[in-house]
């Protein structure tokens, strides 16, 4: 009976996170299509993003005013805003960027996006089990590839086959910092876990909002192909941010549980 439970719990949490997944994501992949139909230009219709991802922020402004005066939880907090922007800025019109510089025909876009999501799915599975190992090493090694990956961005996508190429790693990376930052904000949590965890959902939200902004000033000045360098500047300062979260000195027992197992 027990196994049955937990496996209909996890049914439902798989479906909650498809549905609300798809909602969120679905929309950069029609990109162009929306501009078209709305008769607005490919940054307007970002701008989609920005307000799906704000009206998630904003439902809970009472929890994250509760959170500010602890400075190392508002620092991750932080951390994931600053840093899930960098990958928002490219991923928000990753689908003109695949048709206009890349020259990919829609059809092979929806192949490209789903492998992408492939790549999610295998990164964020990764990345859990790297993050009981070692979560600052993880969530660190992550923001460096993410860094590395964004600003390679430009350059690839003018050839087809490392344009492909990077829509996999970067499918592999972007949902990889969920895992080592979520681990992040529970160490920092306290006594209200569920609270912290509340909190850093609107975190992700926040910086899809804030990428989105960036990446769609960055297209209305025509400057589409070159929104990855915005995202590994972003992607960098979230990196920095994690040295002051996760500083290398450790001063008393508290900090080295840091490194602890999540799962402990």
């Amino acid at each position: 009976m027990k196994v049955n439970k937990g496996f209909a719990t996890l049914a439902a949490l798989c479906a909650s996170v498809f549905v609300v997944g798809t909602s969120e994501y679905l929309i950069a992949g029609l990109l162009p299509q929306v501009g078209e139909d709305l008769d607005v230009s490919v940054g307007t219709a970002g701008q989609a993003v920005t307000a799906y991802a704000l009206g998630v922020v904003v439902g809970g402004p009472l929890m994250a005013l509760l959170t500010s005066r602890l400075p190392r939880k508002g620092l991750a907090i932080a951390t994931t805003a600053v840093g899930f922007s960098g990958v928002a800025t490219v991923f928000t019109y990753i689908a003109p960027l695949l048709t206009r510089v890349s020259g990919f025909s829609a059809a092979a876009v929806s192949g490209l996006l789903l492998a992408y999501g492939a790549g999610s799915f295998l990164g964020n599975l990764t990345a859990g089990k790297l993050t009981d190992k070692s979560m600052s090493a993880t969530v660190r090694g992550v923001f460096g590839g993410l860094a590395g990956t964004l600003l390679l961005v430009p350059f690839a996508v003018v050839w087809q086959p490392t344009a492909v190429a990077a829509v996999l790693v970067l499918g592999l990376l972007a949902t990889a910092t969920i895992a080592p930052l979520q681990g992040l904000i529970l160490h920092h949590a306290g006594a209200a876990p569920n609270l912290a965890v509340s909190v850093n959902v609107g975190a992700f939200n926040l910086g899809a909002a804030a990428g989105s902004v960036i990446g769609g000033t960055i297209v209305a000045a025509g400057a589409l192909r070159w929104t990855g360098l915005a995202g590994a500047v972003l992607s960098l300062i979230g990196l920095a941010l994690t040295y002051l979260v996760l500083p290398r000195t450790r001063t008393s027992a508290k900090d080295a549980a840091h490194e602890a197992p999540i799962a402990a």
